[in-house]
């Protein structure tokens, strides 16, 4: 629900798991380990592909949506 598939977008690996652990928690679900996420979403397609300006692991094709009262 908060995930976007789009080639023009991308996420940094850690907001991502940020934002599943988050609905992991609220979901009542055990997390997966970063490692075990990283494996669940390069089954999907999705691969860490480059680095952002700070060198952070980049999703590209895959964002998070804008929270209410979030600017983008």
């Amino acid at each position: 629900d908060c995930c976007v598939i789009n080639s023009l977008v991308s996420v940094t690996a850690g907001a991502l798991y940020a934002e599943y652990r988050t609905w992991a928690e609220k979901s009542g679900v055990r997390a997966l380990s970063k490692i075990a996420l990283s494996r669940q979403l390069a089954e999907r397609g999705f691969t860490t592909q480059g680095r952002d300006g700070a060198g952070r692991a980049l999703y590209l094709g895959l964002g998070l949506r804008a929270k209410e009262g979030q600017n983008v």
